[in-house]
């Protein structure tokens, strides 16, 4: 079997600084028009030295981050109730040290594949219709997820449970964690304290934007019939009895901003900013724009084959090399041929994550956030069964590929994987 060479620590944190200095935002050709969409400036090499900044901030800040919290052991099927109490009731202290979770009658330990789908869990359930707090924004420009103004009528604790959700985005953005989900514009720029535009209601409602951009450029807006309130919230005192004019028209579009921005959840962020600045330095949101913390937060919102096989590390039985190379091919073959949301899940069975990091395969990590690009280990195949399922290290984000026969036998078995729940590590 060859060997490769294990690198020290430092040489895997300097790797990391290079995979951040030569990410895909500032030198992949096919990544780089991705990343466009999302950078406001365009400059990124600013965005480089923000993100390098941050991570500074967890060098610096949080000197804890050398002592690892594991909490008591999480049951499964209890991860979200436990997670919950765990967190709302830990002191800020113990929020910045390394977090490491094991799952209750499962035999993995944790070097950061476990971490990476306890939040997926999290994310599945703290962004569910039955838990009914955040909705997915109907707007075509950009997605992601909001605020609900019924979130007390679902979950009769919802301020606590926002609380917990902006603990758990401080987490995420200090350990390097993935959400599996897009925040919107409207959520991100809150958390930034960023400023907004009459555009972010349209990221919220198309047809509340619609109605307000009318107002502002036609006239004879008091035939519209409309006074200073909405849904029976008065905009202004007495707003009800306002009518609506071509002379506070502007008045009215701020005030009818201000209501879906900011009172008509005025409680649900100040629960979710209260969570997030008991985890991280508030200067630390500061670098970013919201553009760049989507990045962060989310990953890259595609999953390029180029970018993930050029990243990507094999390792021979050296038996056959060739019949091995050709197996190799055929995985990145079928990889090529499944749609974003396969790629997302072979991607998660073998990492934990579904998504991409900021800095592209590159920047994939494994024990305590160091550099472990995905690797493709060869293996012997022990058996003709198709229901065998090959083996992943998602602590080392490694796929331990049998030396299958034919392409269609791969091509079934990949196929399989995604197509199943393949979460816990008694599955692997």
């Amino acid at each position: 079997m060859i060997q490769e060479r294990h690198l020290t620590k430092n040489e895997r944190k300097k790797q990391r600084r290079n995979a951040i200095a030569s990410s895909p935002s500032s030198s992949d050709k096919s990544s780089s028009h991705e990343y466009s969409y999302y950078s406001s400036s365009g400059n990124s090499g600013q965005f480089t030295i923000a993100l390098s900044t941050s991570r500074g901030f967890v060098r610096d800040d949080r000197i804890v981050m050398s002592v690892k919290w594991r909490p008591a052991g999480i049951h499964r099927e209890h991860v979200l109730k436990q997670s919950f109490q765990i967190f709302l009731t830990a002191p800020t202290a113990t929020l910045r040290r390394r977090l490491r979770v094991d799952f209750m009658e499962e035999p993995g330990i944790d070097g950061g594949g476990i971490l990476r789908e306890w939040i997926h869990l999290i994310c599945n359930q703290v962004f569910s219709d039955k838990l009914g707090i955040f909705q997915l924004t109907n707007s075509s420009a950009h997605q992601g997820y909001w605020i609900s103004r019924n979130a007390g009528k679902h979950c009769r604790n919802h301020l606590q449970m926002y609380q917990f959700f902006g603990k758990l985005i401080g987490k995420a953005l200090l350990e390097g964690l993935l959400l599996n989900v897009r925040l919107s514009i409207p959520l991100l720029k809150h958390i930034l304290g960023a400023p907004f535009k009459l555009s972010d209601i349209r990221l919220l409602d198309e047809t509340v934007y619609s109605s307000l951009k009318w107002i502002l450029t036609n006239n004879n807006t008091q035939n519209l019939c409309l006074n200073f309130a909405v849904e029976e919230y008065d905009l202004i005192p007495n707003g009800s009895n306002v009518p609506l004019n071509d002379g506070n028209k502007n008045l009215y579009v701020e005030k009818v901003m201000q209501y879906y921005l900011f009172d008509s959840v005025k409680a649900e962020i100040a629960s979710v900013m209260e969570g997030v600045r008991s985890v991280i330095p508030e200067t630390m949101l500061h670098i970013f724009d919201y553009k760049e913390l989507d990045l962060m937060l989310s990953g890259l919102p595609h999953i390029d084959v180029l970018d993930w096989r050029a990243n990507s590390e094999v390792r021979m039985l050296g038996e056959n090399v060739d019949k091995e190379i050709k197996v190799v091919e055929w995985f990145w073959e079928i990889l090529e041929s499944f749609n974003q949301d396969g790629r997302s899940r072979l991607l998660q069975y073998v990492t934990g994550s579904s998504g991409v990091p900021v800095e592209g395969f590159q920047g994939l990590t494994g024990m305590d956030g160091d550099i472990q690009l995905f690797t493709i280990q060869l293996a012997n195949s022990i058996s003709k069964v198709y229901t065998v399922l090959p083996h992943a290290s998602t602590c080392l984000n490694r796929l331990d590929l049998p030396v299958y026969e034919t392409k269609e036998e791969l091509e079934e078995i990949l196929h399989m994987i995604i197509q199943m729940d393949v979460t816990g590590f008694n599955s692997r």
